[in-house]
């Protein structure tokens, strides 16, 4: 009996620099899911500071600075 192998390929996304990153972006920089990343931007101390347009539902983005600060609060 032979054991199969499932290799994914990883392949990796090129996101430039920039000013500002949606939360597709944010998710390939991280390397976590979209869900990681609304999930962190609800959390009740330092979430993600994730913003939107006035009037807009949708679009969240972050700022490339912010973005940069939280994460070097959150990292191990």
């Amino acid at each position: 009996v032979g054991s199969e192998m499932c290799i994914r390929a990883s392949v990796k996304i090129p996101v430039p620099i920039q000013d500002t990153y949606s939360v597709a972006e944010i998710a390939i920089l991280l390397r976590v899911s979209r869900n990681a990343v609304y999930e962190w931007s609800l959390l009740e101390d330092d979430p993600l500071p994730l913003r939107r347009m006035i009037g807009r539902k949708r679009g969240r983005f972050a700022f490339r600075d912010e973005l940069l600060e939280w994460s070097k609060r959150h990292a191990t």
